[in-house]
């Protein structure tokens, strides 16, 4: 059995999950609160989570893609105001 599976328990991680897709906030924001690392919550969603709640999966995947589509457009934004 995984480190993954076996040092939290999946109820504490679904908690998480379901903060973050309730919330629409980013792994990092959702990993202080739980304190669980950002890694494991995002393992769990891309690993176990399709198994035990598909719905739940596709949620969680779509807030990931929109902070991943926040955080390319906030660099951006960066790399022009230094470069102004």
């Amino acid at each position: 059995m995984s480190k993954l599976k076996t040092r939290y328990t999946v109820e504490v991680k679904m908690q998480a999950v379901r903060y973050l897709v309730d919330n629409k906030t980013t792994s990092r924001a959702t990993s202080k609160v739980f304190g669980i690392s950002r890694s494991r919550i995002v393992d769990f969603i891309h690993i176990e989570l399709r198994e035990i709640d598909e719905e739940l999966h596709r949620n969680a995947l779509e807030v990931l893609a929109e902070n991943l589509k926040q955080r390319a457009y906030n660099g951006g934004k960066k790399s022009r105001r230094k470069v102004l």
